[in-house]
């Protein structure tokens, strides 16, 4: 927590609300670990692609962004626009 602690508490809170299912569940339409992600970061629509990683995996020259920044945390467990 002592590296991104605003972004740890958030997921906190997010897991505290989290619902488990099984291993086996689909889950497609869900961002979560290893999605590929298209998502709007501005009022003025602008895009961008990732990938949503662990830290260790996280690469922003090829578009990996870690869970534990406050995109990658806030990407998580949305549901993929159309579905």
């Amino acid at each position: 927590m002592a590296l991104f602690p605003r972004v740890a508490h958030f997921l906190v809170r997010e897991t505290e609300r989290a619902k488990v299912v099984a291993d086996d569940c689909d889950l497609r339409g869900i961002v979560r670990m290893g999605s590929q992600v298209r998502y709007c970061v501005d009022k003025a629509g602008h895009v961008r692609n990732a990938v949503l990683v662990y830290p260790h995996e996280a690469d922003i020259s090829l578009k990996r962004i870690s869970v534990l920044t406050p995109v990658g945390a806030a990407l998580i467990g949305l549901s993929v626009a159309g579905h």
